[in-house]
């Protein structure tokens, strides 16, 4: 019998759930709520679309692992790309960090221009396929497990149920209180080892300028 993955969402944090799903499962399927476009555009969905964004070193290898070419894709639509010490200047309770070659290459992109990137890489998958426009609006139960999803058109119509071997939630979806599926069951169901997970740093001022406390920044 064939296995169905689903993936609630298609951000990025879904399209990557779904490229890795899409190497051991016969069928993938990504719901996403909102509209896609065919080219990078911000999305209402995505709040932080319009901030600066950079990817760190550990990202950007992460990336390049599981969709090879992409990071010079992106270099050539214009992502400025550097040593992340030498290139960038790091401004701490204002006082900048001295230059020298860290060794640790970085880079900076737009959101929509990367979740645009990867999108379509992956959908070119023959065996996933990314459906739009629909909300999920609780789980399938069966057999003393969760085997499906409910889904009910963003813009109004009929309910549908979709049922899969994997349904695989992103931290874009957070489960109703009152659709009886606010359980931990949902976080326990799919546990997909998290090597998808690309690491992106938001940058406050400028293109190659970061401020603020190094405890409180998270820059290491």
């Amino acid at each position: 019998m064939a296995s169905v993955a689903v993936v609630v969402g298609a951000s990025i944090g879904g399209l990557l759930s779904g490229l890795v799903l899409a190497e051991v499962c016969d069928k993938v399927v990504l719901v996403e709520r909102g509209e896609l476009s065919d080219t990078p555009a911000h999305r209402a969905g995505v709040p932080q679309g319009m901030h600066a964004h950079g990817l760190l070193a550990g990202g950007l290898a992460a990336l390049e692992q599981l969709l090879p070419g992409l990071c010079r894709e992106l270099e050539q639509r214009g992502c400025p790309t550097g040593d992340n010490l030498r290139d960038t200047a790091w401004v701490f309770s204002g006082r900048r960090l001295a230059l020298g070659d860290s060794g640790v290459r970085g880079m900076t992109v737009a959101r929509p221009l990367l979740e645009h990137a990867i999108r379509r890489r992956v959908a070119e998958l023959p065996n996933l396929s990314i459906r739009t426009n629909l909300r999920v609006t609780g789980l399938l139960y069966g057999a003393g497990r969760v085997k499906g999803v409910r889904l009910v058109p963003a813009l109004g119509g009929a309910a549908e149920e979709l049922t899969a071997d994997l349904p695989r939630p992103t931290d874009r979806y957070r489960p109703s209180q009152n659709s009886g599926d606010f359980s931990s069951k949902w976080w326990l169901v799919g546990a997909l080892k998290r090597r998808s997970r690309s690491a992106t740093s938001r940058r406050r001022s400028g293109p190659r300028e970061f401020h603020g406390d190094p405890a409180k920044s998270g820059a290491h």
